[in-house]
């Protein structure tokens, strides 16, 4: 565990080396417009009800006291402070203090392709989402520092769910995951109590989301916008694979053979390194952490791109030993190894970042001669006529690949080719990106505009016809 003399040093120089990969992947994000999908949102004061539905019941509480208006600087910080203190619990947990570990460490929480689909796809609310995250690694922190006393574990764990629901099992599977590293040296039954205290946080965890979110359902009169899919457990359990046999990255193929070889190097070295039964003990953990992340994709419906998909490097990185036991010559592959795994990761990021840059420029093109069509259809007047957006940009004809990133169109956030992925995000761009005064009809009025047999027979824009009259209301074909 941290003590008073623990070096400094090592500290500041870990928090350095994780500031940098961080950076180096997402800075472009936090300097430029990068917002798509739901993180077209800026105005996360006046979605409260959304986000309660979503089960993320106490975030509008977190985000009131932040501000309500989402800005990607300020995301950003916060994102870096969070994930950075996050990075030196789970060092601590793993008893980590060598460089080539720690550096490893950094990697993977800061370069995963879940922080990246993160600051992409949900930039508005990516501060409270690594939140959420620190406080279940505090949680497991102090499940080992207070095996006795459970309920700051559960404190700390309900609330993570309660921000980012995703992250309801992530305090456990993170103790699991890094095993016995960094527990002290326990007296007999020790290692039972922490089990033990770990069951009891995680059920009352669960108990307290599960009672806040009732609450706040009833307060609100909402009701859940997902439902728990069973279906969802095998391909949960095999989506952290997912990320390293088929990485995203600029070095694709190379980098899958590379956590290949990672994952071999950490196995071997554990089998020289541990006891049968030492190694018994991690087949286990290994096999209830996929079990978990199966689980965690049933209750939250979150089955790629998960933040607890990192923890499955946390746990072939749990295996390895410390440095100073290891031949020079491993110490030197797993150092080149790194070094080419990070550098795919960081580029593709920042081909991510741009790319998402200039589907939001062209979001902004495309929206920009609607209003201008919209704008010189005889009869409407600005903030007055009822107007019914139908489709969204990222179905329109004119939603095609940018020349040259078309490798990047496998990417969960990458695949619409524009900033606003459905009509939900319609209503966002259009008031909070463009501030214009559109007078939106309900979701129920589009439906029925949409089960016309004229507005069926509508061109998408831009064609001829695409603006039209539909008896009060101006219908706005974008996509068919």
């Amino acid at each position: 565990m941290l003590t008073a003399n623990d070096n400094r040093t090592a500290v500041r120089r870990a928090v350095l080396i994780f500031l940098a990969l961080f950076l180096s992947a997402h800075a472009y994000s936090l300097l430029n417009l990068t917002l798509s999908g739901g993180g077209l949102k800026i105005y996360v004061g006046g979605s409260a009800g959304e986000s309660i539905a979503a089960g993320c019941w106490a975030r509008p509480l977190y985000e009131r006291m932040r501000g309500g208006i989402s800005a990607p600087w300020l995301m950003g910080v916060l994102s870096a402070l969070y994930l950075a203190a996050s990075f030196l619990l789970i060092r601590d947990l793993l008893s980590i203090r060598s460089p080539i570990r720690i550096a490893a460490l950094a990697g993977i929480l800061s370069l995963h392709p879940s922080v990246l689909n993160v600051l992409i796809a949900e930039m508005n609310h990516a501060d409270t989402v690594f939140l959420a995250l620190l406080l279940s690694c505090a949680g497991a922190w102090l499940t080992l520092r207070k095996k006795n006393d459970f309920l700051f574990a559960a404190a700390l764990w309900g609330i993570a769910a309660s921000l980012s629901p995703s992250l309801l099992l992530y305090g456990p599977m993170l103790l699991l995951a890094a095993g016995r590293a960094g527990a002290e040296p326990a007296a007999a039954g020790g290692t039972r109590r922490t089990a033990l205290s770990c069951v009891l946080a995680s059920l009352s965890a669960l108990a307290l989301y599960a009672c806040g979110l009732f609450v706040m359902l009833r307060r609100y009169g909402l009701s859940l916008s997902f439902q728990p899919d069973a279906a969802g457990l095998l391909p949960g359990a095999a989506a952290p694979l997912r990320s390293y046999l088929l990485p995203f990255s600029a070095y694709a193929p190379l980098s899958a053979v590379f956590f290949t070889a990672l994952a071999v190097f950490c196995a071997l070295a554990a089998i020289r390194m541990r006891k049968m039964n030492e190694l018994l003990q991690a087949a286990l953990r290994l096999c209830g952490l996929l079990l978990l992340f199966g689980i965690s994709a049933v209750l939250s419906g979150v089955r790629m791109l998960s933040l607890i998909h990192p923890l499955l490097a946390v746990f072939f990185l749990s295996l390895l030993p410390e440095e100073t036991v290891l031949p020079r010559l491993f110490r030197l592959c797993a150092a080149s190894v790194l070094a080419v795994v990070f550098m795919g990761q960081i580029v593709y990021a920042n081909q991510m970042h741009l790319l998402k840059n200039l589907e939001f420029q062209s979001t902004v093109s495309l929206m920009t001669r609607v209003l201008d069509r919209i704008e010189r259809t005889e009869g409407f007047l600005p903030g007055k006529s009822d107007v019914a957006l139908l489709g969204s940009p990222g179905e329109s004809p004119l939603a095609v690949p940018h020349e040259g990133f078309e490798a990047l169109s496998d990417f969960p956030g990458a695949q619409k080719h524009m900033a606003a992925f459905s009509e939900s995000d319609d209503a966002a761009f259009v008031w909070q990106i463009m501030g214009y005064p559109l007078n939106l009809v309900s979701d129920a009025e589009k439906e029925r505009l949409k089960a016309l047999s004229e507005v069926r027979d509508m061109p998408a824009f831009p064609a001829a016809g695409s603006v039209a009259w539909v008896g009060n209301v101006l219908a706005v074909k974008l996509s068919d």
